[in-house]
């Protein structure tokens, strides 16, 4: 097809997409009035354009479509189908559980003609090119699969199941998006797009029903399988049937033309979607218009433009390119120059840095950053420096109020909406309060939708799956964020708190010591390498770690608080009595004052434990550790069960309330059990132990628990195993020797010939 002709085809597809279905026959007679061809090409155009889109949706509408498969039904031994989703030129798709894995996919059915003899074998290396491609804003093919069901055979493909709505539902349902919203979406589709064709592969169909919006979140889907059904080295569009395989609406101009499809093809109808999103207007109609003519704010305009050069020559050299304008980047991206200390500013909200971080900010990066002024800037600093101290709650509080007006201020400025939510989270570790979890991912993901590029809000998010037990989501936000900037010292310490959830002992170091390598002035780094190496018994080492800690911020009354943890493991409890004197002195916290109790408490003062224990909760009686705390020092000085029992039940309906938001936090489960076997409750204690250990098998904490737990339930032979497992794990034998509740267990001689063969074991290395 001539050049000439294209224009003529698209003239007339716009003009009659835009007439009623009663009008469209009477004008084609007159518009293609003797070629036939011509005619049947817009016809197709036409039927295609008015067909509903197949979409990997959550949310279908109600109704019971016609489908090929039966619900319930069980592909390959293992995919059973849940749900019936939609129908696209391809096949159908269904919702379907992956009994083997336990989760949920999307499974494409290939619809019966499609594939001939040979069709198989290509499909099947389209498949495994396509499996190759893992990036953020790609939908994932996981596998291929046959079936025959009453004779008939059945193809399908497993994907990444993706909740939400299409992009051509979205405009069909609101319209055009605002450039502000539309610009971090657009950059992600540009991303999308470069990751295929770095791997070398052509979408081919590009179009707003496989592009699917999550939130903020843009994954582009059905890509590569086009060439599939296509003959080997073939970029013909139609199958021996005549079926079509692309969209007519949106192809290139050499893709009409039956001319090889290439990455440019795939830049070209990005600069289709872009005009869609931005003016509401139907693709077809962006080659009829003129400059000045689009509606397009003149800068996407002149991307739109670049992205639809008739000439594939002429088209940028990348979608992430099409995005460059004379102005800058059109959508926010990460500055190497510049950048680093914006970077340090936001994550020293997450867990305090307190190495002074350089915050020269260059004209062009506050302007990517969208900050309307200095002001704006300095409020963010006073923020940070709030944050760095964030063991003064009343910083933490003041942060936040600073930084809940600067977004409400500037609500396009991305670095104000990932300060607040790494704040919020701040805020949520100290106080547990389960309302502000949805606060801060609500922060990130609108810090995302701004600007998809900036590592923080990913750190940010996957420290809250982390306190949510939820290691998958968490390890995919981390993910990304090391993706993006590598050299950020928060995703290390982040990924060092992840692994140690999963009992990741090597990798957990690795990343803490990468964090501790790109900032040594970080003071809680140290802080908290001080913690994992007391639990290893390596007091010496986590002394020195804790000087460092205090050298580094000497008004800090955390690091006399952890101090004191580590003199009461070594049973220097003169010395732990200090330190938690000295951090009270500093700072009066509830959770101090509740380690001085313990302190109390391992020197059998009982009652005294059980008094301080009193002062802790009057400061915070949300706490439910503090609670439990109280319970057992009350059981120990001959309190009045009833008074016992009151205290573990308060301590259970504070933890309850905070699993109901984090129900996979392994350790508040293993709390909880714990709880619940004090008060003889040995379903829900059993259930929850378990439900820890299956989070978590190889956490040395989450063990210890479950010795606990048994021995309370007087399943001493369960006790023992889970002793033993803690003991391989990492955990104290001196811990376990020294816990009260497991006074009888250490005194079993099947216990010490454990703790005989751990000592010889260990002494050995």
């Amino acid at each position: 097809m001539s050049t000439e002709g294209f224009a003529r085809l698209k003239s007339i597809f716009s003009r009659a997409v835009e007439l009623r279905s009663d009008g469209v026959s009477e004008f084609l007679d007159e518009a293609c009035k003797g070629n036939q061809g011509l005619r049947n090409q817009v016809e197709e155009m036409l039927r295609q354009a008015s067909s509903p889109d197949t979409m990997l949706l959550g949310d279908v509408a109600t109704g019971r479509p016609l489908h090929a498969l039966a619900l319930g039904t069980i592909l390959a031994n293992r995919f059973r189908l849940i749900r019936f989703i939609g129908k696209g030129g391809m096949g159908e798709v269904y919702l379907a559980e992956d009994q083997e894995l336990l989760g949920k996919v999307a499974l494409k059915t290939v619809r019966g003609g499609l594939l001939d003899a040979n069709g198989m074998a290509r499909f099947r290396r389209e498949v495994q090119l396509s499996r190759q491609v893992t990036h953020p804003n790609i939908c994932r093919v996981f596998d291929l699969g046959k079936e025959t069901i009453e004779g008939q055979e059945f193809v399908f493909l497993t994907m990444e199941y993706l909740e939400g709505q299409t992009l051509a539902q979205h405009l069909n349902a609101h319209g055009k998006i605002s450039p502000e919203l539309a610009a971090p979406l657009i950059r992600q589709l540009a991303a999308g797009l470069d990751a295929l064709h770095a791997k070398g592969i052509m979408h081919r169909d590009l179009k707003p029903a496989n592009v699917m919006l999550s939130g903020t979140h843009l994954s582009i889907m059905d890509f590569g399988l086009a060439r599939a059904f296509e003959g080997e080295g073939s970029d013909e569009h139609h199958t021996q049937t005549g079926t079509v395989l692309g969209t007519p609406g949106y192809m290139s101009p050499e893709q009409l033309m039956g001319e090889t499809a290439t990455a440019a093809s795939d830049i070209y109808t990005m600069g289709l979607l872009i005009f869609e999103m931005l003016t509401g207007l139907k693709a077809s109609l962006a080659d009829t218009l003129s400059v000045g003519e689009t509606g397009l704010p003149p800068q996407w305009e002149v991307i739109v433009l670049r992205c639809m050069a008739r000439d594939r020559k002429s088209r940028p050299q990348s979608a992430l390119d099409a995005l460059e304008t004379q102005s800058g980047p059109i959508a926010p991206v990460p500055v190497k120059s510049g950048w680093k200390g914006w970077q340090l500013v936001l994550l020293g909200l997450v867990l305090a840095i307190a190495a002074v971080v350089p915050f020269v900010i260059r004209e062009s990066t506050a302007k990517r950053l969208r900050a309307p002024s200095a002001s704006v800037n300095d409020k963010i600093l006073q923020a940070r420096e709030l944050l760095v101290r964030y063991y003064k709650p009343k910083n933490v509080s003041e942060a936040m109020g600073i930084l809940e007006q600067v977004a409400r201020e500037n609500p396009n400025l991305a670095l104000g909406h990932a300060a607040l939510g790494a704040a919020i989270y701040r805020q949520f570790t100290d106080t547990k309060d389960v309302n502000l979890l949805d606060r801060a991912k609500a922060a990130c993901a609108r810090a995302i939708q701004l600007d998809p590029e900036m590592a923080a809000p990913h750190i940010t998010l996957g420290l809250l799956y982390i306190e949510a037990g939820r290691h998958d989501l968490a390890g995919s936000e981390l993910k990304i964020a090391l993706q993006l900037d590598s050299r950020q010292p928060e995703v290390h310490f982040a990924l060092a708190q992840l692994y140690r959830a999963e009992g990741r002992s090597s990798e957990k170091a690795v990343e803490i010591q990468k964090a501790i390598d790109l900032a040594p002035d970080n003071w809680s780094y140290h802080n908290w390498r001080s913690g994992e190496l007391r639990d290893q018994v390596k007091y010496t080492e986590a002394l020195a770690e804790l000087q460092t800690a205090a050298r580094l911020m000497p008004d800090n009354p955390l690091t006399y608080n952890n101090l004191g943890v580590l003199y009461a493991r070594m049973r220097q409890f003169v010395e732990a009595r200090s330190a938690y004197e000295q951090s009270i002195k500093l700072e009066p916290r509830a959770r101090t004052i509740g380690n001085l109790a313990s302190v109390y408490y391992m020197e059998e003062q009982y009652g005294k434990a059980a008094e301080t224990l009193e002062k802790a909760i009057q400061l915070d009686s949300q706490n439910y550790l503090l609670w439990a705390n109280f319970a057992a020092a009350l059981d120990h000085s001959a309190a009045d069960r009833t008074r016992v029992r009151g205290a573990y039940l308060k301590a259970i309906e504070l933890a309850n309330a905070l699993a109901a938001k984090t129900p996979n936090n392994e350790k508040l489960l293993s709390d909880l059990a714990s709880y619940q076997a004090f008060v003889g409750n040995r379903e829900q204690a059993l259930l929850r132990i378990r439900r820890a250990a299956l989070i978590s098998p190889e956490n040395a904490n989450v063990a210890n628990r479950a010795v606990e737990v048994y021995e309370l339930l007087k399943d001493r032979n369960e006790a023992l195993k889970w002793a033993e497992k803690a003991l391989q794990l990492g955990y104290s034998l001196e811990s376990l020797n020294t816990n009260p509740e497991l006074a009888g267990l250490c005194a079993d001689t099947r216990f010490k010939d454990i703790a005989r063969k751990y000592k010889e074991k260990t002494n050995g290395k």
